[in-house]
């Protein structure tokens, strides 16, 4: 159980709003991603159709030192979606006029009371243009954690990119809004307890990377399976047992067994 979809939406020209239209599945989790080359993009507002719960990132909107002033990445997390298909839109300060990106990622069992394992990481600017970029490192103390890197590029790149994932990291997606901000997405599902780093690439054009860095935590939920109990009515009815499969007990008093909490007849 970790990653299930992503789906992205690319916008240019002169608008006030962007929107995505995605169909996730209940009660999973998400990240949202918003990469603009605008400053006065930043979005403002996010929401969607479905009534979902978004929480901004402690680094909305993140711009390390040294890169453009309008280049930035913003992020958002929702412990628990509601299903169907939606439609996000993310808002922004008055009419913008550039080319902005937001993508969405959908996660499954993962801790929504606790989505976050540790605080996330922002990768500073690298210090020299490359194609190769090493842009920052989490470090997570529990095993089963999907850990979630949105890399982005210091300059524009007026060239689609190929984009390709660090040793051990899965890509995600590749942003390639060519007029403004570019980047990509990369993960590692149900990781070890310790220290990644976040290593990618870029096919041409070498810049100066930036990221920002999570590590989702897994559910907390046992997973032990449907336990059996056996209702033992006087009237012979039905009774459930917890998996949702029924029978018929019979009329005696209940014993219960820990730790499989079966109740069987008292005389067999």
């Amino acid at each position: 159980m970790a990653f299930v979809q992503s789906v992205q939406s690319n916008q240019s020209g002169t608008h006030s709003n962007m929107t995505l239209v995605w169909t996730p599945t209940a009660g999973n989790s998400a990240t949202v991603w918003f990469l603009t080359h605008t400053g006065s993009a930043y979005p403002v507002t996010i929401s969607d159709t479905a009534g979902n719960t978004y929480v901004a990132l402690s680094s909305n909107p993140y711009q390390p030192n040294g890169v453009s002033p309008n280049f930035g990445i913003s992020g958002w997390t929702i412990a628990t979606l509601i299903g169907g298909s939606q439609t996000i839109t993310v808002g922004y300060n008055g009419l913008v006029s550039d080319a902005d990106t937001i993508a969405v990622q959908e996660w499954s069992g993962r801790n929504a009371s606790a989505l976050l394992d540790v605080a996330l990481v922002t990768g500073a600017l690298e210090a020299s243009n490359t194609l190769s970029h090493s842009t920052g490192s989490i470090t997570t103390a529990t095993a089963g954690d999907d850990i979630v890197a949105c890399n982005g590029t210091s300059i524009s790149q007026f060239t689609t990119q190929t984009f390709t994932a660090g040793s051990g990291w899965s890509l995600t997606d590749s942003f390639n809004n060519t007029s403004g901000i570019v980047g990509c997405t990369q993960r590692i599902e149900n990781a070890a307890a310790g220290t990644y780093n976040d290593t990618w690439s870029q096919s041409a054009n070498g810049c100066k990377g930036f990221s920002v860095i999570l590590a989702l935590a897994k559910s907390t939920g046992g997973g032990g399976g449907a336990s059996l109990l056996l209702d033992s009515n006087a009237d012979g009815g039905m009774s459930t047992m917890e998996g949702g499969m029924t029978c018929r007990p019979r009329t005696s008093p209940r014993i219960f067994l820990p730790p499989r909490n079966i109740l069987v007849p008292a005389h067999l």
